[in-house]
């Protein structure tokens, strides 16, 4: 949607994450360690909100909250100050490779406000943005991305199978399970029939 606006009202569009040549060199290909201590942003605030699942607390709370009176924006707010919660609490949540591509996003976005002004737009997950607004130096974030592993890459799309979607590779997309997901839409919809 973002690329597509961007085209129609002839503004430039960068990506703005870490790029795959970097990503893909990482180990530990099958997920996170089960004992490693990751928190699930969301899941958090599904439990805080009486809800037992996060992808249904963000659909009753976010995509189905409706247009209402008021600013279109207030959602994001209140996801921006419960994210900025969260992160001063549990600080990377676990997600320690979050720190490095949340270096590499401010880097990219400063690079985006020298050669355009401050009038950048961001598309992220709600767990960046108190990172991406944290005042930070540009020698600290080159510093986190210095010596990261490299591999050669011919790659031209974006490589998120249902293994590296689904909740337990520890990326999450909001996505418990994008093979049931992906059989439950219709071709060319983007929409699911699960109720």
């Amino acid at each position: 949607m973002a690329i597509r606006w961007a085209l129609e009202h002839k503004v430039p569009a960068r990506f703005i994450d870490l790029p795959a040549a970097h990503t893909l060199a990482w180990e530990n290909d099958d997920g996170p360690d089960p004992d490693d201590p990751r928190i699930d942003p969301l899941g958090l605030l599904a439990e805080t909100a009486g809800y037992d699942d996060a992808e249904r607390w963000w659909e009753d709370a976010v995509e189905h909250r409706g247009a209402g009176v008021g600013d279109a924006v207030a959602p994001f707010t209140a996801l921006e100050e419960a994210m900025t919660v969260l992160r001063e609490e549990y600080g990377s949540g676990g997600h320690e490779r979050d720190l490095v591509r949340e270096a590499h996003m401010r880097l990219r976005i400063r690079e985006a406000r020298r050669d355009s002004g401050d009038g950048v737009a961001v598309v992220c997950g709600a767990w960046h943005v108190p990172a991406l607004r944290r005042a930070t130096t540009v020698a600290a974030d080159r510093a986190l991305l210095k010596g990261l592993p490299k591999v050669k890459t011919d790659l031209t799309w974006v490589p998120w199978t249902h293994r590296r979607l689904s909740r337990r590779s520890g990326y999450g997309a909001g996505i418990d399970s994008p093979a049931g997901t992906a059989i439950c839409s219709p071709p060319g919809t983007g929409r699911s029939n699960a109720g």
